[in-house]
């Protein structure tokens, strides 16, 4: 038996046994605030609705916080330089996003936040997070609005990667 083949909890992995969220995000290497965000976004239509949309956005929020403050780059492979990780990347998300058949909001949710590489992409992903909110309670989350940063950080080589560096930000190793 491996960890894939058991649920712990409820039924809300609907790849059991398969390609599941936490494959893809250690395949891709996805730091662990995005990781956070994209198995609230993958599974709150099986689990806990708008509650776990909400813990998606809380999630983004802090990036763009820690993003402000210079503390946190995005190290995925589906930002990296060379073309062969960013096309791994590229496969490897859509297998997890096709077995567990997100829809296409969210796809397209988890895509932007995948990919972000200033604070800008992540406002982005903040509206169109904020947007499934409103389509599910007709409330936005205006009380989680981000304070206005003005940094951009330049994404390392790939060179500057691998486990030193597992959840994304440097010294947490």
């Amino acid at each position: 038996m491996t960890a894939n083949d058991m649920q712990v909890g409820g039924g809300h992995y609907s790849t059991k046994g398969g390609y599941q969220h936490w494959d893809w995000c250690a395949d891709v290497r996805l730091g662990y605030f995005e990781s956070a965000a994209t198995k609230y976004l993958s599974r709150h239509w099986d689990k806990n609705g708008v509650e776990d949309v909400k813990k998606a956005y809380h999630y983004v929020f802090k990036i763009l916080e820690l993003v402000g403050q210079e503390r946190y780059v995005n190290y995925s492979f589906h930002v990296m330089p060379r073309f062969e990780q960013r096309s791994y990347a590229e496969n490897c998300f859509s297998k997890f996003v096709n077995q567990a058949k997100i829809p296409i909001a969210e796809r397209t949710i988890m895509w932007s936040l995948c990919t972000w590489r200033d604070d800008s992409d992540l406002k982005y992903v903040l509206k169109e997070i904020d947007a499934v909110i409103v389509d599910a309670t007709g409330a936005p989350t205006a009380a989680l609005e981000p304070k206005p940063s003005t940094s951009t950080q330049a994404q390392p080589e790939a060179s500057t990667r691998g486990m030193a560096s597992p959840f994304g930000y440097p010294g947490d190793g």
